[in-house]
């Protein structure tokens, strides 16, 4: 069994002191931000001054950080941000394999380096790094594609069509591009507002006070006590909250949290809304999207982003369709588990 000290962060200090100790130069600006959060003593800086050499420095610096707590530690490391950014880098590594933090284990909620991977072997687990890296491969297949382009008219005449074909062409590739970062930044803040809501409720209630989470999003709702009108009138009243680009799960999540009176079949429909929403299947989108949720008591609660041009009714297998399903013959059907999904089909 690892030892304590290989968990603890400030193992890493152990780890990569060679590096740290030959590339921290300068330990005056770290020494101001330390000094600054009473991190160190007025004593324990000029003991750092007073060695000769910026080796001896950082040494005698290196050695009496690690003694501190991790606040200092953090303080440390976000020192170093600004200085030597290669240097804060090494800093987020795995403590225990001093390797990159490429894995999210799902059951224990904490980043893990591959060679971690089997302590956590029963575990299911999501990879950090791989939506980057097919960020930063589509980027590179589009420089490609650029210069192949360029190259393949090298000499030549180009007409003033072909021209704008080409402009044409390297615009429309741009905007794909920039929309699958924009798609994907949305969903990392999602997930993560998510998994805040699925916090103890003293914990949500503390961070929904101290922040004022997506500024984009409006919400139209009518006054009155919730539970009673729904079990006055059957269903819950219409609700629409709306935002600014996509579907927005913290704000499913929030609904869920401020309606803990909903029936049990409407709360998972409301979670799978949150899950299918972060999946994506490829042939459901959600930009520019209106869903509407029916429900056991739920009725007319929409989910709105953008111009609402790609109308959705989602429902649980086992809940009876809304009527205007049923009238209507314009609507596609995809079952994705235990939900239904509705799409309108556009002429």
């Amino acid at each position: 069994m690892a030892g304590e000290d290989t968990g603890d962060p400030r193992n890493l200090l152990k780890l990569n002191r060679p590096l740290l100790i030959k590339d921290i130069r300068s330990t005056e600006p770290i020494l101001d931000r330390l000094y600054q959060f009473s991190d160190i003593t007025e004593e324990e800086r000029e003991e750092i001054q007073g060695k000769a050499t910026h080796q001896e420095r950082a040494r005698t610096l290196l050695d009496i950080v690690a003694t501190k707590g991790k606040k200092t530690y953090y303080h440390f490391r976000e020192a170093l941000k600004t200085l030597y950014p290669h240097l804060e880098e090494i800093l987020h590594r795995c403590p225990l394999h001093n390797a990159r933090l490429k894995l999210y284990c799902e059951v224990c909620e904490c980043l893990i380096c591959m060679d971690c991977k089997d302590l956590h072997r029963t575990h299911a687990a999501t990879s950090v790094v791989a939506v980057a890296d097919e960020a930063r491969s589509n980027f590179a297949s589009f420089v490609r594609e650029n210069r192949r382009k360029l190259a393949t008219k090298h000499g030549q005449e180009i007409s003033d069509l072909e021209k704008k074909h080409l402009g044409v062409w390297v615009e429309t590739r741009a905007a794909h591009l920039q929309a699958q970062v924009t798609r994907r930044i949305e969903q990392e803040k999602e997930w993560f507002i998510g998994k805040l809501y699925q916090l103890p409720g003293s914990a949500i209630s503390s961070v929904a006070e101290s922040t004022n989470l997506d500024r984009s999003t409006s919400l139209e709702e009518t006054p009155g006590d919730k539970k009673e009108q729904c079990w006055v009138t059957g269903h819950t009243l219409g609700r629409v909250v709306h935002s600014k680009l996509c579907i927005n799960i913290g704000k499913v999540a929030e609904f869920i949290h401020e309606n803990p009176w909903l029936p049990r079949d409407d709360q998972r429909l409301l979670q799978r809304v949150m899950t299918l929403v972060l999946e994506e299947p490829r042939q459901i989108v959600w930009y520019d999207a209106e869903i509407t949720v029916h429900g056991v008591k739920i009725s007319g609660l929409k989910f709105t982003a953008g111009n609402k041009t790609n109308r959705y009714f989602v429902h649980l297998v086992d809940v009876e369709k809304p009527r205007s399903i049923c009238e209507e013959k314009k609507w596609r059907k995809t079952q994705c588990g235990d939900v239904l999904i509705w799409s309108e089909v556009k002429k």
